[in-house]
């Protein structure tokens, strides 16, 4: 049982990560294209 649940909980968990990242991807995009813009300028 442990076998199949470990990886099972790895594949969530990191799938879980990649739909919070894509969740505040535009917000996160935006706070460093204004930071970059800021320290450039």
């Amino acid at each position: 049982m442990k076998k199949i649940f470990l990886p099972l909980l790895k594949v969530s968990s990191s799938l879980y990560r990649l739909f919070v990242s894509f969740y505040h991807y535009d917000r996160r995009l935006n706070n460093t294209f204004c930071i970059f813009l800021s320290t450039t300028g």
